[in-house]
């Protein structure tokens, strides 16, 4: 039987805790449609997580996001076939981080090539990643 989460408010962002008091105030209660049955049923309804990195993206609250989707992967080696490395890339390639972005990308490919098409041109738009410029020094 899985322990529920609750809610911590973080730097205003709502993110799934497992050792901190429920805290949820009225304004993210609206805001992201954080309610008490959401925050003790449904603590690991991946569907509602994604809906809230979503929402946080288009915030522009991309590094919250970020947390989010790495709670969701955390333990899945297959990054549901590809699509959390896929959803990590775009909000790393958001933050101009470009190297954890063709990381992720390529991590998309390797659970799933077939499907993951989009990940295979993003890693051809971005190009090689290169260490020459620190081997250079």
């Amino acid at each position: 039987m899985k322990k529920p989460v609750n809610y911590e408010v973080v730097s205003q962002a709502v993110v799934p805790v497992t050792v901190i008091p429920r805290e949820c105030s009225r304004q993210h209660r609206s805001k992201y449609s954080c309610s008490d049955k959401t925050m003790s049923d449904n603590m690991y309804d991946f569907n509602r997580l994604e809906v809230l990195a979503s929402m946080l993206i288009k915030d522009g609250r991309t590094k919250d996001a970020i947390r989010i989707y790495l709670f969701m992967a955390d333990g899945d080696p297959s990054l549901d076939a590809g699509y959390l490395g896929i959803r990590l890339a775009q909000c790393y390639e958001n933050l101009d981080d470009l190297d954890v972005a063709r990381y992720w990308f390529g991590r998309a490919i390797e659970e799933n090539p077939e499907v993951n098409i989009e990940a295979i041109e993003a890693r051809k738009r971005l190009g090689p990643m290169s260490i020459a410029d620190l081997l250079d020094e």
